[in-house]
């Protein structure tokens, strides 16, 4: 059953893509922009620093405070990189440090897209005081490595660049390919022209890089895209899970509860910095009372979808350790023979 479901839903995705393949291959194009402009240069010289520092073998605590450090600077997928160094990681574990650069939020969203860069001041508190909250509800446990002979220098940058070159095209071939998907069921459903807050978001959901410059584009103040923003960067999407994938086997509904918390606590703290120390420019585009209404009932509708889908989650979640400890306690059927 579940090779004839892959199967199908492959099948249907290639007929897309070739029934609205203009509109996909535009998306696509643009997508390959996105990573040859944005990622590239902002993620590849930190993977290659990262994976030069995860190699030098350090060991303890400094081990564990450099794998969180560089997670958060480096930028997703490289939580889930860094930790499948260790083994086969937590899929938790891997989600909270699932983040996105700083240097993609400064320097390509806030400066090149949206033309604020102070809202970078509220975006990356938001995504770095909710990934230590999450560290602190769930701690990252990792098998120190044996010490072994640190290689030379350039030995270690040599790897280093193969590695990190090897990741950021992993990356590029999942941005494309996405983009391309959205692109087709885009113009399929005939919302490719919506420029909505909660289209913007639900693309960020799906494909991370695309979805923040879907929201750079719409007219809404600022309170309301920082928000959304922070939610959006802070949770990633399908398109950085696929990336994650590629270094270690994930599960999927453990990944996505933990990244859906994760984004609404960064999505709550930018929201209370925008109220208690808001910018000097509310809105960066002229828009009516009107359009104002509807971008913050599509936010607050996009936040109550998330919390409801955070619950239903949890609620399968607690179902689920329910019945693994009913199960334990039921007596095996030698039991009850020993009995009578």
């Amino acid at each position: 059953m579940k090779r004839l479901v892959t199967y199908s839903v492959c099948a249907l995705c290639c007929c897309v893509l070739f029934l609205y393949s203009p509109a996909a291959v535009s998306r696509a194009s643009a997508g390959f922009l996105i990573w040859r402009d944005s990622l590239l240069p902002a993620l590849l010289p930190f993977f290659v620093c990262a994976s030069v520092m995860q190699n030098t073998g350090v060991s303890g605590r400094l081990e564990r405070a450099s794998l969180i450090f560089l997670s958060l600077i480096s930028g997703a997928p490289a939580g889930a990189r860094l930790l499948s160094g260790y083994g086969e990681p937590d899929a938790r574990s891997a989600a909270i440090l699932n983040n996105v650069s700083p240097i993609f939020i400064y320097a390509s969203f806030c400066s090149g897209m949206v033309g604020c860069p102070r809202l970078a001041l509220y975006i990356l508190p938001a995504q770095f005081l909710s990934a230590a909250i999450m560290l602190i509800l769930f701690p990252i446990h990792i098998k120190s490595r044996p010490q072994a002979s640190c290689p030379s220098p350039l030995r270690l940058l040599s790897n280093a660049l193969q590695s990190s070159v090897s990741a950021m095209l992993n990356i590029c071939a999942a941005l494309v390919f996405f983009s391309a998907l959205m692109g087709g069921f885009g113009a399929m459903l005939g919302a490719g022209k919506s420029g909505s807050l909660s289209g913007a978001v639900l693309y960020g959901m799906l494909e991370m890089a695309g979805g923040s410059a879907a929201l750079s584009k719409i007219g809404i103040g600022m309170r309301p895209l920082g928000t959304a923003a922070a939610f959006v960067f802070s949770f990633g999407g399908l398109c950085v899970y696929a990336q994650s994938l590629t270094f270690a086997p994930l599960p999927f509904l453990r990944y996505f509860s933990t990244k859906l918390m994760q984004g609404a606590l960064s999505a709550a703290i930018a929201y209370i910095f925008l109220t208690l120390f808001p910018l000097p420019l509310p809105v960066y585009h002229s828009v009516t009372a009107d359009t104002l209404l509807h971008n913050t009932l599509s936010i607050a509708a996009a936040l109550g979808a998330m919390l409801m889908a955070l619950s239903v989650v949890m609620m399968i979640g607690a179902a689920g350790r329910y019945k693994k400890a009913k199960r334990k306690k039921r007596p095996g059927w030698s039991a009850v023979k020993l009995r009578l």
